[in-house]
Order: C-alpha cells, then sequence, then structure tokens
C-alpha cells in the first residue's frame, strides 16, 4: 500500500473561510444567517450584518459570480438582497465602493439611471435583478454574504510568527507539549519546520530563554535522537553535530541506561541537555529559515513515490489557493493518504 501524507494549513483571519461558506476564486461565499428586517433598512442592515464575519452583502462583477449566486438563490428562496447601495450622488454602487460594472442579462430598467435613497435591489431565482422603491414594512431573507481571503503579509523578520534569533537567520516556537518525540517533529513539520537543532551556545541560550517565556518550565525536546548503533547522536534535519551541550551540571548524561531522545533542560540558566525516554510528554523547540511570501500557485505533479510529503501550495504561510493532488499507482494497489492540518 502506498501511503503519502498531506500536510494543509488552515490560518484563521488570514485564509479559513465561515463555517459552511465555500471557498471560490479568492474570496468565501456562503449563506450567512436570516436576515429580519425592515424593506427601507435592509441595506444597511444586511452591510452590518455581514460584517459581523468580515464580510459583505453579494457583490457581482461578472458572469461567474451572477451564475453561481443565482443557483445558490434558486436553491434556498424567491429571492435574496444584493449589495447594492444608493451613494450621495445618486449613483449605484457597490458595499464595497466599487462601480456597478456589470449588470445581470435580465435587471430592472431602475439600474440604468439615477437612484433614490431608500431603494434597494434583490437577485431573483431566475437571475432577474429587481429594483424596489422600499417602504417600511417588515421583511425576513436569506442573507448571502462575501468575505475576501486575505493573504499574510511579509513580516518584518521574515519569522511570519516565529521568534526571530537575528545572529543566525533562524526562526524558532516553542509549543505545546507532544505525545512523544515522534509526534514533536509532526508537529514541527505541520509548521513548516523541524524539530530544533543547535549549532551554538548562543542558539541554546535563545531557545532555552524561548521556552521559558512560552511556559516550557520543565524541560523541552529538541531534533537529536541516537542515530545508529554506534550510541552517537543526530540532528534529524540533517546537519552537522557540531555543538553539545550535556553540562557539567549533568556530567553524567548521556546516560546508557536512559532514552534515546535529547531534551532541554529548561530549569537550568545553562539550558543543559539530556538523553530521555523517546516516549515523554514535552513540549516541543521547532525551528524553520526566514522564508519570503509569495503567491501560491498549484503544480501539475502527479505524485508516485511512497512515504512522500506533500504540503499545499502556500504552505505554511497560508492554504488559500484550493488544488488538485494525483496519486498514481499500479492497478493492484491502494492509496492511504493521512491529512495533517494546522490551525492557528
Amino acid at each position: 500500500m502506498m501511503r503519502i501524507i498531506l500536510l494543509s494549513v488552515l490560518l484563521q483571519v488570514i485564509a479559513s473561510c465561515p463555517a459552511g461558506f465555500e471557498h471560490i476564486s479568492g474570496e468565501c461565499r456562503g449563506n450567512y444567517t436570516k436576515l429580519s428586517t425592515y424593506y427601507d433598512l435592509a441595506e444597511s442592515d444586511a452591510v452590518a450584518k455581514c460584517a459581523d464575519i468580515n464580510g459583505l452583502p453579494i457583490i457581482i462583477h461578472n458572469n461567474e459570480q451572477q451564475n453561481y449566486w443565482t443557483s445558490r438563490v434558486a436553491g434556498n428562496g424567491a429571492w435574496t438582497l444584493l449589495g447594492l447601495q444608493c451613494n450621495s450622488s445618486s449613483q449605484w454602487q457597490w458595499a464595497d465602493g466599487s462601480s456597478l460594472d456589470y449588470k445581470a442579462p435580465g435587471h430592472d430598467s431602475m439600474l440604468n439611471g439615477a437612484c433614490s435613497v431608500g431603494t434597494f435591489v434583490v437577485l431573483r431565482k431566475d437571475g432577474f435583478w429587481s429594483y424596489y422603491a422600499a417602504s417600511h414594512s417588515a421583511w425576513t431573507t436569506d442573507l448571502f454574504c462575501t468575505v475576501p481571503v486575505l493573504h499574510p503579509t511579509q513580516s518584518p523578520d521574515n519569522c511570519f510568527a516565529f521568534a526571530d534569533d537575528v545572529d543566525f537567520g533562524l526562526c524558532y516556537q516553542v509549543g505545546a507539549a507532544a505525545a512523544n518525540w515522534q509526534d514533536a517533529q509532526l508537529i514541527c513539520r505541520k509548521l513548516g519546520a523541524n524539530l530544533a537543532s543547535i549549532h551554538n551556545y548562543q542558539e541554546n541560550t535563545f531557545v532555552r530563554r524561548l521556552g521559558v517565556s512560552n511556559g516550557a518550565m520543565n524541560g523541552l525536546f529538541l531534533g537529536a535522537a541516537l542515530s545508529g548503533k554506534g550510541g552517537s547522536y543526530g540532528w534529524i534535519d540533517g546537519t552537522p553535530w557540531d555543538y553539545q551541550n550535556f553540562a557539567p551540571a549533568f556530567s553524567w548524561f548521556p546516560r546508557d541506561d536512559f532514552g534515546d531522545c535529547i531534551a532541554m533542560d529548561t530549569t537550568s540558566s545553562t539550558g543543559g541537555w539530556m538523553n530521555i525516554e523517546c516516549t515523554k510528554k514535552l513540549p516541543v523547540a521547532c525551528v524553520r529559515e526566514k522564508g519570503t511570501y509569495e503567491e501560491p500557485v498549484c503544480n501539475e505533479k502527479t505524485y508516485t513515490e511512497e512515504g512522500k510529503l506533500i504540503t499545499s501550495p502556500g504552505f505554511p504561510y497560508t492554504a488559500s489557493l484550493p488544488c488538485d493532488f494525483f496519486f498514481e499507482v499500479g492497478h493492484d494497489q491502494n492509496v492511504e493518504v493521512e491529512m495533517a492540518f494546522r490551525g492557528v
């Protein structure tokens, strides 16, 4: 059986949609709630209600949006409110301030000229845009909203929510306790990182201080473990074993009768290391290189390698772009896919 791990990141605010919404063409679209209002207050109430989820009522600039929203209205009722407003110059504009640069093939002639405050426009289930002069009569309708998908901006230190060590161009994060050392590495991989490797005194001091400031008061996992029968240690990220901190206070470490994984003692100001059982539960120290954010792009690769680690485009900064993944195996084989999601 072919086994593949897919890593994706769900960044609340940055890339995730509200519950029940669909991610389409760079925005989240969905039926948010029932709006109980009055005809003459419908537009302003709709704008205020959609703002609860950082969204706006339906805005349509092209045929794709027109066809999509028509299909949604047809499945939910007779009509729904559009985000069209009459501005102070008696001109129609959308709730986001953009101009009325598109009209449905079927629309009320009143949309071709000046408008009056207190009027509103609905999208019918047949796609027609109907104009209404509002009265103060009660009205309840399904409220559909669009929420833009926001992309991360480049952080000044290029560490994107990780801590910058300044001197060595690396970014660190200390996370919650992992069930074991293997789980600790998976937690770091979900962040686009590895368990931390340490190569000098300054890095060791930085990680220890970061751990303490993040509540790791009783130790944390590092990315080192016994690498073979020779009793030598190695870093999981493949970097050289060119520094170690089995400090004088822990001169009896590493011990043959202890475990194969390395942890840092954060209770000591020296951040001394010790070998412990890999099944211990400890917070994790992760490290990754500084990065720059680029707009994600789907690739057309077909995956055939077993054990392949695949990340969503833009990982670990955003999952705003939906893509298809293709896995190819022999006719007598199955594919086992493990999905690992991260939310922050």
